[in-house]
This record gives structure tokens, sequence and C-alpha cells, in this order.
């Protein structure tokens, strides 16, 4: 289940999807003040949320919206009356009530259902850099795969140079909800070529995010073996 951790001004921490069968489908659940709760499926609850939801947790598009009724009622309740337009990055960013606890109307609790699941994504914030967020790709599994950050609406490569080692493959794996990092390779005979956005990543290990890292940010192009890559393990955390 990919869990999504983000900071925003109005304090919504996270979203995941709960209770199902698959990691494709759920009840969506949002954090905030350090409490997960449920959002409300009222009769805003369109397609273009679960969309928004969908691609927030790293799924290519939604393909379903549902509402539910749980056999008890939950005792926390922190967004209703979502409208997004469905092009927004995150759902904080859609028009909805501000967060309260409360309860909704029996029967209408929000799930979706989302297509194509692509990595975890981890989507961020900030400040002065343009980064957006970061992932894991073209990996055998979910826990493998070449690092990717999104830098000013532009996925692009993290360059494996001298200084690419574990220390910044636990940050990579922490970060995308992972325990640990195992190996800071995983298919390096595979050639691909790409925008790389960030190099001469050092991170000490026990940062929180690669941004925290000492890094540089520049736009080049390469037609090598030089992305780096991790193998992450551990199950996603969940809080």
């Amino acid at each position: 289940m990919c869990v999504y951790f983000l900071q925003t001004s109005d304090g919504l921490q996270g979203i995941r999807l709960t209770d199902a069968t698959n990691s494709l489908s759920g009840r969506v659940k949002i954090l905030y003040d350090k409490q997960w709760g449920f959002v409300c499926g009222d009769d805003q609850w369109d397609l273009n949320d679960a969309w928004v939801v969908c691609r927030q947790l790293g799924y290519d598009k939604a393909t379903q919206v549902y509402t539910f009724s749980p056999r008890r009622v939950p005792k926390i309740v922190w967004m209703s009356n979502v409208q997004c337009r469905g092009n927004e990055t995150s759902i904080s960013s859609c028009r909805h009530e501000r967060f309260r606890q409360g309860s909704c109307s029996v029967g209408k609790y929000a799930g979706v259902t989302c297509q194509a699941y692509k990595n975890c994504v981890h989507l961020l914030q900030h400040s002065g850099s343009g980064i957006q967020g970061i992932r894991l790709t073209d990996g055998p599994n979910n826990l493998s795969g070449w690092v990717k950050i999104l830098h000013y609406n532009q996925w692009g490569a993290v360059s494996r140079d001298k200084q690419w080692d574990l220390n910044d493959a636990r940050v990579v794996c922490r970060q995308l909800g992972y325990d640990n990092a195992t190996n800071i390779s995983w298919d390096y005979s595979r050639k691909e070529s790409a925008v790389v956005w960030m190099s001469n990543v050092q991170c000490r290990g026990n940062e929180t995010s690669i941004l925290s890292c000492r890094h540089e940010i520049y736009q080049y192009n390469y037609f090598r073996t030089d992305s780096a890559g991790v193998v992450c393990e551990g199950k996603i955390i969940q809080h």
C-alpha cells in the first residue's frame, strides 16, 4: 500500500487507501494533526476527486468512485465537500471544508479504485528548489528502481556519481515509506536516456528527505548507465 506524506499550509500531512482487498482500491484516509481520519463522500464526491487521490498516490488514474458505510461509525472525519477539477496535484488543493472532527451521512464515506500502478510517489513542497516529488521507476518490484525526482513538473533522474552511497539510498527509501535500503544498484546493465536533475547527493543517512542532504540541482541529458538506483526493504510505513 502506498502512503503519501506531505506538508501543506493547512496542516494536511498524508493520504492513503485502507481496508481493500488489493492495493488499487480502498477507503480514503487523510492524516491531520497526527491522526488518520476519513473523507466524506457526499454529493460532491466524484471521479475528478478520485483522479486526484489516485495520482497523488502514484497511480495513473482512477476508474471508479464509490461511497461505503462502515460497520462502526468512525471517530474521526477530517474532510468533506471535496470538489476537485481533476488536474490538482493534491487533494488539499481542491475546494473542501476545512478540517474538523465530525461524521458523514450514513453510507457516505469516500472510496476510490485506481488503475495502472507505477510505484509509490512522495510529493513534496520545498521552498526555492522547485523539487516537487520523488519516486522509483522501472524496477522489478515496488522495492527497487531508478530514483526519479519531479522538478518543475518534469520527472528526471539523480546522478549516480562517486558520492552516491547507501546513506543516500536509506534516505530515499525511508522518504518513500520503506524501513531501510539494502543496496544502491539493481540493474545497471540497462541503459536509458533522460534528464538528470540532481547530482552530488551527500546524505548522512538520518535525513527525512533527500532535499535535506547536500546536493546540486541542474539539468543535463545523459545516455549512459549513470542513473542512481536503490533497493529498499521493509513494508510501507503506516501510521
